[in-house]
């Protein structure tokens, strides 16, 4: 059974062997393991690494556009970033039909209104804070 004690961190370019795995496994379970086709499993999770950071590195650069955009253009309201509009299945489930689509979320998730434009935003907004004040009133 392991100890209690922590255990020194490894060098910052440590690559762990397959001797080194097993005798953790070995040291937590009380069992000798050895894993099967460990190399390949590295490869395989460094590949799916690299291709999340590929991933991360668009997305970020699909966020910075829209923040720019917003900002050059003085869009000051709350904005969600959907990804590639064929990708998403949130268009379907809100029934946005198209862009911009206010809606209006209460704190558990649900909508509360939706089609809002102009000056009834507003009003929404203020009935609807109204009620809630209210029914934590009562």
């Amino acid at each position: 059974m392991m100890k209690d004690t922590k255990m020194p961190e490894p060098p910052g370019d440590y690559e762990p062997t397959e001797a080194d795995l097993d005798m953790v496994v070995e040291e937590a379970t009380g069992k000798p393991v050895k894993p099967v086709n460990l190399a390949a499993g590295i490869v395989s999770m460094r590949q799916r690494i690299a291709q999340l950071e590929a991933e991360k590195t668009k997305l970020l650069d699909c966020i910075k556009t829209v923040r720019d955009y917003a900002r050059k253009n003085e869009l000051g309201w709350i904005m969600g970033f959907l990804g590639e509009w064929s990708k998403s299945d949130l268009p379907d489930k809100y029934g946005v039909e198209g862009i911009p689509s206010l809606f209006l979320i209460g704190p558990d998730g649900k909508i509360l209104a939706k089609g809002l434009r102009g000056e009834s935003i507003k009003a929404t907004v203020e009935r609807t804070l109204a009620k809630a004040d209210s029914a934590k009133a009562n």
